[in-house]
């Protein structure tokens, strides 16, 4: 398995990240996307390697602890040149290393009573999920320590529209009325959550005078994000977190496995890459079962994606669904979705299949459960 400097120099978008920390141009969402990349591509290595590893437990917790300096490293520089252009002499803290999460994840990943498919999937997404907290337990700390300083810091999340809950929380908040969940982050989710402070120059909480932290980052234009009260947080908290598995801080994967039929909606209406689209539909496959093929279909055709009659080697190719045959359409570059019914299924009846190049070939039954092959 390839070493954290190893896979730096190697990646020219993380080599490109270091280049604007170097010249002192980089912010927080420059060290939140250094994370994100490096959490796919630790991801792909434990994945493709996991089966084969002596120590599976070791070998992970060593990559995820490597991990977790890198990040903290990267932060803490970012941090250190925003604080000298302004003056600021504050140490940047380093966020406490999550042992416990990191131990029950590793230990997962020899699980006998689950298939290899299942273990590749879990150390996929759960490597990706925790390497992507541990930019999140930086913001937090530091936002929580520079907030007790005396500075008025902000938190924004800015949401990926993966699923109704992320963007539900959403939003930029006063350090302290902040949702409880809102560092909190399910597997193929990647919400931006970064911190900044926007106290007036020249004036303190007390009324005195220093020199002021200005806010270090300007959004998007077009964002808008939604300020909560901590009462309406909370009401947020508890309608939407009961859909979801995987927002604690447990260790486990947190694959979410359950939601119903709106996170598939989401997905196709929302996702912005095939990754997106396939691994939510891949993780919430039991939802799949609240759609009849005709009502898929017409969720496609609704949401604009152009369905067509099967193709390929199919004996059912060019019969439009409607007089017996299935329906399959193409999106966002490498995404594939396909109805097949009963008739001449090679896979013993019908079923939905789901693929890319990331998550390749995915079959299920029309109850949701995996097909096996």
């Amino acid at each position: 398995m390839i070493s954290i400097p190893e896979i730096v120099l190697s990646d020219t978008e993380l080599r490109y990240i270091l280049s604007r920390i170097d010249k002192k141009k980089a912010d927080f969402n420059d060290t939140f996307q250094y994370a994100k990349v490096l959490s796919h591509i630790l991801s792909k290595e434990l994945s493709a390697e996991i089966l084969m590893l002596d120590e599976p437990e070791v070998t992970t917790a060593e990559l995820l602890r490597n991990g977790y300096d890198d990040i903290n490293t990267v932060c803490a520089a970012v941090q250190k040149s925003l604080d000298e252009r302004l003056s600021i002499n504050l140490n940047p803290r380093k966020a406490a290393y999550p042992a416990e999460r990191v131990r029950q994840f590793a230990h997962s990943l020899i699980d006998p009573t689950v298939s290899e498919s299942v273990i590749k999937r879990r150390a996929r997404a759960g490597t990706e999920t925790i390497t992507k907290s541990f930019h999140d337990d930086y913001i937090a700390e530091n936002a929580k320590f520079r907030s007790k300083a005396g500075l008025d810091c902000y938190i924004t999340r800015i949401g990926s529209h993966c699923c109704e809950w992320c963007t539900a929380v959403s939003g930029k908040y006063a350090f302290g009325e902040q949702p409880a969940d809102i560092f909190r982050r399910h597997d193929n989710c990647d919400c931006v959550i970064v911190y900044d402070t926007e106290v007036l120059r020249g004036k303190q909480r007390d009324g005195g005078t220093t020199r002021a932290w200005e806010e270090t980052k300007e959004y998007p234009k077009d964002f808008k994000p939604l300020v909560l009260s901590q009462e309406q947080a909370k009401t947020l908290e508890n309608r939407n977190l009961r859909q979801f598995r995987g927002l604690t801080d447990s260790g486990e994967s947190g694959i979410i496995e359950t939601g119903g039929k709106d996170v598939i909606i989401n997905a196709f209406k929302n996702g912005k890459t095939s990754d997106e689209v396939v691994g939510t539909i891949i993780e919430n496959h039991k939802s799949l079962s609240e759609f009849t093929p005709k009502s898929m279909k017409e969720l496609l055709e609704d949401l604009g994606y152009e369905v067509k009659p099967l193709g390929g080697k199919s004996t059912l190719k060019g019969i439009p669904f409607e007089k017996g045959g299935g329906y399959r359409t193409a999106f966002l570059k490498d995404g594939y979705f396909q109805y097949h019914p009963a008739k001449n299924s090679h896979h013993d009846g019908e079923y939905w299949r789901v693929s890319n190049g990331k998550y390749g070939d995915n079959r299920y039954n029309m109850d949701g459960s995996v097909k096996e092959l």
